[in-house]
Protein backbone atom coordinates (compact mmCIF):
# COMPACT_ATOMS: atom_id res chain seq x y z
CA UNK A 1 0.00 0.00 0.00
CA UNK A 2 1.01 3.46 -0.80
CA UNK A 3 2.31 5.40 1.97
CA UNK A 4 1.39 9.29 2.21
CA UNK A 5 3.86 10.58 0.30
CA UNK A 6 2.69 8.29 -2.55
CA UNK A 7 -0.59 9.58 -3.89
CA UNK A 8 -2.14 11.02 -6.49
CA UNK A 9 -0.95 14.14 -6.66
CA UNK A 10 2.65 13.09 -7.08
CA UNK A 11 1.87 11.34 -10.19
CA UNK A 12 1.98 12.86 -13.94
CA UNK A 13 -1.98 12.58 -13.15
CA UNK A 14 -1.98 14.49 -10.42
CA UNK A 15 0.26 17.06 -11.87
CA UNK A 16 -1.85 17.09 -14.64
CA UNK A 17 -4.88 17.57 -12.60
CA UNK A 18 -3.04 20.80 -10.51
CA UNK A 19 -1.86 22.68 -14.19
CA UNK A 20 -5.35 22.70 -15.57
CA UNK A 21 -6.45 23.80 -12.23
CA UNK A 22 -3.71 27.00 -12.51
CA UNK A 23 -4.46 27.91 -16.01
CA UNK A 24 -8.50 28.56 -14.93
CA UNK A 25 -7.16 30.43 -11.87
CA UNK A 26 -4.56 32.59 -14.16
CA UNK A 27 -7.28 33.16 -16.35
CA UNK A 28 -9.58 34.63 -14.30
CA UNK A 29 -7.37 37.23 -13.39
CA UNK A 30 -6.47 38.31 -17.00
CA UNK A 31 -8.93 41.45 -17.83
CA UNK A 32 -8.42 44.26 -20.14
CA UNK A 33 -8.97 47.94 -19.59
CA UNK A 34 -12.29 48.73 -20.46
CA UNK A 35 -13.24 44.75 -19.26
CA UNK A 36 -13.56 42.76 -23.14
CA UNK A 37 -17.76 41.70 -23.30
CA UNK A 38 -18.50 39.11 -20.79
CA UNK A 39 -19.02 36.51 -23.72
CA UNK A 40 -16.14 36.91 -25.40
CA UNK A 41 -13.67 36.97 -22.10
CA UNK A 42 -15.65 33.37 -21.32
CA UNK A 43 -15.07 32.19 -24.70
CA UNK A 44 -11.67 33.64 -24.75
CA UNK A 45 -11.21 31.69 -21.61
CA UNK A 46 -12.36 28.46 -22.76
CA UNK A 47 -10.49 28.30 -25.91
CA UNK A 48 -7.33 28.84 -24.09
CA UNK A 49 -8.19 26.14 -21.42
CA UNK A 50 -8.33 23.79 -24.53
CA UNK A 51 -5.47 24.75 -26.30
CA UNK A 52 -3.54 24.28 -23.02
CA UNK A 53 -4.96 20.15 -22.58
CA UNK A 54 -3.76 19.88 -26.29
CA UNK A 55 -0.73 21.48 -25.59
CA UNK A 56 -0.21 19.32 -22.99
CA UNK A 57 -0.82 16.44 -25.06
CA UNK A 58 2.17 18.01 -27.80
CA UNK A 59 5.36 15.84 -27.85
CA UNK A 60 8.68 17.55 -28.83
CA UNK A 61 11.41 15.32 -29.84
CA UNK A 62 13.78 17.10 -27.58
CA UNK A 63 11.45 16.07 -24.47
CA UNK A 64 9.16 17.93 -22.50
CA UNK A 65 9.09 21.64 -23.62
CA UNK A 66 9.68 24.27 -20.96
CA UNK A 67 6.87 26.48 -22.13
CA UNK A 68 4.54 23.68 -21.32
CA UNK A 69 5.12 23.82 -17.75
CA UNK A 70 4.45 28.22 -18.09
CA UNK A 71 0.32 28.29 -17.82
CA UNK A 72 0.90 32.02 -17.23
CA UNK A 73 2.56 32.98 -20.14
CA UNK A 74 0.70 30.83 -22.07
CA UNK A 75 -2.64 32.16 -20.73
CA UNK A 76 -1.63 35.91 -21.41
CA UNK A 77 -0.15 35.12 -25.01
CA UNK A 78 -3.23 32.86 -26.14
CA UNK A 79 -6.00 35.08 -24.55
CA UNK A 80 -4.12 38.26 -25.81
CA UNK A 81 -4.87 37.03 -29.24
CA UNK A 82 -8.25 35.73 -28.44
CA UNK A 83 -9.92 38.80 -26.56
CA UNK A 84 -9.19 40.72 -30.27
CA UNK A 85 -11.34 38.48 -31.86
CA UNK A 86 -14.57 39.00 -33.27
CA UNK A 87 -17.85 36.78 -31.65
CA UNK A 88 -18.00 34.57 -35.23
CA UNK A 89 -14.72 33.90 -35.70
CA UNK A 90 -14.20 32.84 -31.52
CA UNK A 91 -17.02 30.61 -32.16
CA UNK A 92 -15.64 29.15 -35.10
CA UNK A 93 -12.20 28.04 -33.69
CA UNK A 94 -14.64 26.34 -30.69
CA UNK A 95 -16.25 24.36 -33.42
CA UNK A 96 -12.56 23.73 -35.08
CA UNK A 97 -11.34 22.24 -31.79
CA UNK A 98 -14.40 20.28 -31.04
CA UNK A 99 -13.79 18.62 -34.64
CA UNK A 100 -10.33 17.98 -34.20
CA UNK A 101 -10.97 16.27 -30.09
CA UNK A 102 -14.11 13.43 -32.12
CA UNK A 103 -11.68 12.80 -34.85
CA UNK A 104 -9.03 12.33 -32.49
CA UNK A 105 -6.26 14.82 -34.23
CA UNK A 106 -4.59 17.22 -32.09
CA UNK A 107 -4.26 20.86 -33.68
CA UNK A 108 -1.54 22.07 -31.34
CA UNK A 109 0.58 19.57 -32.27
CA UNK A 110 -0.36 19.96 -36.17
CA UNK A 111 0.67 24.14 -35.85
CA UNK A 112 3.64 23.08 -34.87
CA UNK A 113 4.47 20.51 -38.05
CA UNK A 114 2.74 22.66 -40.39
CA UNK A 115 5.86 24.94 -39.30
CA UNK A 116 8.15 22.80 -39.92
CA UNK A 117 7.65 23.03 -43.68
CA UNK A 118 9.80 26.24 -43.55
CA UNK A 119 11.88 25.33 -40.85
CA UNK A 120 12.33 21.31 -41.62
CA UNK A 121 11.20 21.04 -45.14
CA UNK A 122 12.86 17.33 -45.19
CA UNK A 123 10.79 16.54 -42.09
CA UNK A 124 7.65 17.73 -43.07
CA UNK A 125 8.03 16.03 -46.42
CA UNK A 126 7.64 12.51 -44.63
CA UNK A 127 4.60 13.42 -42.71
CA UNK A 128 2.79 15.56 -44.87
CA UNK A 129 0.47 13.26 -45.62
CA UNK A 130 -0.85 12.95 -42.20
CA UNK A 131 -2.42 16.42 -41.70
CA UNK A 132 -5.19 17.78 -42.91
CA UNK A 133 -5.59 19.01 -46.60
CA UNK A 134 -5.48 22.94 -47.50
CA UNK A 135 -7.93 23.71 -49.89
CA UNK A 136 -6.69 26.23 -52.33
CA UNK A 137 -9.72 28.63 -50.99
CA UNK A 138 -7.87 28.16 -46.93
CA UNK A 139 -4.52 28.92 -48.82
CA UNK A 140 -6.05 31.78 -50.12
CA UNK A 141 -7.53 33.11 -46.57
CA UNK A 142 -3.80 32.43 -45.01
CA UNK A 143 -1.72 34.26 -47.25
CA UNK A 144 -4.08 37.13 -47.16
CA UNK A 145 -4.49 37.30 -43.11
CA UNK A 146 -0.47 36.75 -42.85
CA UNK A 147 0.53 39.95 -45.51
CA UNK A 148 -2.32 42.36 -43.50
CA UNK A 149 -0.58 40.97 -39.80
CA UNK A 150 3.38 41.33 -41.04
CA UNK A 151 2.65 45.05 -42.50
CA UNK A 152 0.80 45.38 -38.90
CA UNK A 153 3.60 43.32 -37.20
CA UNK A 154 6.21 45.61 -38.99
CA UNK A 155 4.86 49.10 -37.38
CA UNK A 156 4.56 47.75 -33.95
CA UNK A 157 8.01 46.91 -34.43
CA UNK A 158 8.87 50.34 -35.46
CA UNK A 159 6.57 51.95 -32.60
CA UNK A 160 7.64 49.61 -29.93
CA UNK A 161 11.26 48.43 -30.73
CA UNK A 162 12.28 47.62 -27.08
CA UNK A 163 9.05 45.75 -26.12
CA UNK A 164 9.52 43.41 -29.68
CA UNK A 165 13.35 43.28 -29.18
CA UNK A 166 12.77 39.73 -27.04
CA UNK A 167 10.58 38.50 -29.27
CA UNK A 168 10.30 36.19 -32.45
CA UNK A 169 12.33 37.15 -35.60
CA UNK A 170 9.71 38.66 -38.20
CA UNK A 171 9.77 37.34 -41.63
CA UNK A 172 10.04 33.44 -42.36
CA UNK A 173 13.76 34.61 -44.05
CA UNK A 174 15.33 34.36 -40.79
CA UNK A 175 13.88 31.05 -39.49
CA UNK A 176 16.21 28.24 -38.64
CA UNK A 177 15.97 24.74 -37.20
CA UNK A 178 16.35 26.54 -33.79
CA UNK A 179 14.39 29.65 -34.28
CA UNK A 180 10.56 29.87 -35.97
CA UNK A 181 9.64 33.54 -36.98
CA UNK A 182 6.26 35.24 -36.21
CA UNK A 183 5.19 34.91 -40.30
CA UNK A 184 5.79 30.85 -40.08
CA UNK A 185 4.45 30.73 -36.80
CA UNK A 186 1.38 32.27 -37.65
CA UNK A 187 0.88 30.70 -40.99
CA UNK A 188 1.19 27.08 -39.15
CA UNK A 189 -1.31 28.11 -37.00
CA UNK A 190 -3.67 29.45 -39.06
CA UNK A 191 -3.72 26.11 -41.50
CA UNK A 192 -5.37 24.71 -38.70
CA UNK A 193 -8.32 26.87 -38.90
CA UNK A 194 -11.41 25.64 -40.65
CA UNK A 195 -12.06 27.56 -43.38
CA UNK A 196 -15.52 29.66 -41.74
CA UNK A 197 -13.18 30.51 -39.09
CA UNK A 198 -10.52 31.86 -41.45
CA UNK A 199 -13.01 33.63 -43.15
CA UNK A 200 -14.40 35.29 -40.17
CA UNK A 201 -10.91 36.12 -39.38
CA UNK A 202 -10.23 37.60 -42.82
CA UNK A 203 -13.41 39.90 -42.78
CA UNK A 204 -12.06 41.28 -39.48
CA UNK A 205 -8.54 42.26 -41.26
CA UNK A 206 -10.27 43.86 -43.95
CA UNK A 207 -12.51 46.08 -41.95
CA UNK A 208 -9.45 46.80 -39.71
CA UNK A 209 -7.22 47.56 -42.90
CA UNK A 210 -9.88 49.32 -44.28
CA UNK A 211 -10.62 51.60 -40.77
CA UNK A 212 -6.67 52.34 -40.59
CA UNK A 213 -6.54 49.88 -37.22
CA UNK A 214 -3.67 47.56 -36.41
CA UNK A 215 -4.87 44.77 -34.91
CA UNK A 216 -1.14 43.74 -33.98
CA UNK A 217 -1.15 46.48 -31.79
CA UNK A 218 -4.24 45.82 -29.94
CA UNK A 219 -2.86 42.12 -28.72
CA UNK A 220 -0.26 43.96 -27.67
CA UNK A 221 -1.86 46.17 -25.84
CA UNK A 222 -4.02 43.90 -24.26
CA UNK A 223 -1.09 41.95 -23.42
CA UNK A 224 0.72 44.43 -21.71
CA UNK A 225 -2.44 44.85 -19.56
CA UNK A 226 -2.49 41.72 -18.55
CA UNK A 227 1.15 41.66 -17.73
CA UNK A 228 -0.09 44.92 -15.39
CA UNK A 229 0.70 47.71 -17.14
CA UNK A 230 -2.10 50.32 -18.53
CA UNK A 231 -1.00 49.96 -22.29
CA UNK A 232 1.36 48.70 -24.61
CA UNK A 233 2.67 52.30 -24.65
CA UNK A 234 3.67 52.06 -20.68
CA UNK A 235 5.61 48.82 -21.24
CA UNK A 236 7.30 50.08 -23.99
CA UNK A 237 8.46 53.30 -22.42
CA UNK A 238 9.73 51.13 -19.12
CA UNK A 239 11.82 48.90 -21.24
CA UNK A 240 12.89 52.01 -22.97
CA UNK A 241 14.46 53.02 -19.07
CA UNK A 242 15.59 49.72 -18.15
CA UNK A 243 13.79 49.76 -15.46
CA UNK A 244 12.47 46.26 -16.38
Amino acid sequence: MPGPAQTDSGTGLGQALRRICMISEILKRLQTRPPADAQTDSLADALVEREWDFFQETHNRGGRASCQDDPATFAIMRKSQFVCWPMDALQGYAADLDQALAEGRNPVMEKYAYMMRRTHPAEFAAMAHLLPAISARKQDLVHDIVAANMAWEEECTRLYPHVRAAGRPLRSSSDTACATSFETYLEGELCTYGEATLEALHKHVLAAREQGQNLAERTLDAMAQFYGFASIGELEARKAQGRI
